[in-house]
């Protein structure tokens, strides 16, 4: 047995803890008064000032730029854009159970495409089951089929891009650790900017400061610096 895997299982697993604060976090952002392209926006910002990586970044930039671009357009703008959206008219739960449905089926059936491989047995059986659930999550709860299709949607979105980042950051071998991040949610932050421009939003206020710093610490930071180092176990 590869004695890395039971290594990279533990990381992934933290990393989706890490990511299933994000809409505890949100929402009280929401509550507070921030928009969700706010929110989105200044959670990367702030990230992107934690980790502070800019002088060691440069050789990473010079060679993988384009790559971090690529992988940070679907791992932050896409994931990040149109989860937050979710939040503001679905609850929590019923998000992230989306975006980790969504997240399977991509990820496996992308991951197939590039290999130009069929699906194995387990990974249908998966895709089934996550499709299975998602049905039925949908049509067993009448509020969410009248009035959370939109949320619903965003949710499956963010959960679709996730599956297309995890499968391009092992491909493009974007690496492990705080730099191949910091690049990644630099990118994200120049993306994320055009919604947040278009909106018209403002800064956030002192009374967002702590939501905003634990967003940007456990489900982007953690989250990322798990997910990119259980890729390359």
């Amino acid at each position: 047995m590869n004695k890395t895997r039971p290594l990279g299982v533990s990381l992934a697993v933290l990393a989706a803890l890490f990511n299933g604060t994000v809409g505890v976090f949100s929402v009280n952002l929401f509550a507070a008064g921030m928009p969700p392209q706010s929110v989105a926006f200044f959670k990367c910002v702030v990230a992107l000032a934690v980790t502070g990586q800019v002088a060691a970044c440069v050789a990473y930039m010079k060679r993988k730029w384009h790559w971090a671009a690529v992988c940070g357009f679907f791992g932050f703008f896409v994931l990040t854009h149109f989860e937050t959206a979710a939040y503001t008219s679905v609850n929590v739960a019923v998000v992230v159970l989306c975006l980790f449905g969504a997240a399977t089926v991509s990820t496996f059936v992308i991951e197939a495409a590039v290999a130009r491989r069929f699906l194995a047995a387990s990974e249908y059986a998966a895709i089934v089951l996550s499709i299975a659930g998602l049905g039925f999550l949908f049509f067993a709860d009448a509020d969410l089929a009248r009035g959370g299709v939109a949320g619903l949607l965003q949710a499956v979105t963010a959960g679709a891009g996730y599956g297309v980042f995890l499968v391009l950051s092992k491909r493009l071998r974007i690496g492990a650790g705080l730099i191949p991040v910091f690049a990644l949610l630099l990118f994200g932050s120049i993306f994320l900017s055009v919604p947040f421009a278009l909106n018209a939003v403002a800064a956030p206020s002192p009374e967002h400061l702590l939501n905003l710093a634990l967003l940007a610490i456990l489900p982007t930071i953690g989250d990322f610096w798990c997910t990119t180092k259980a890729l390359t176990c």
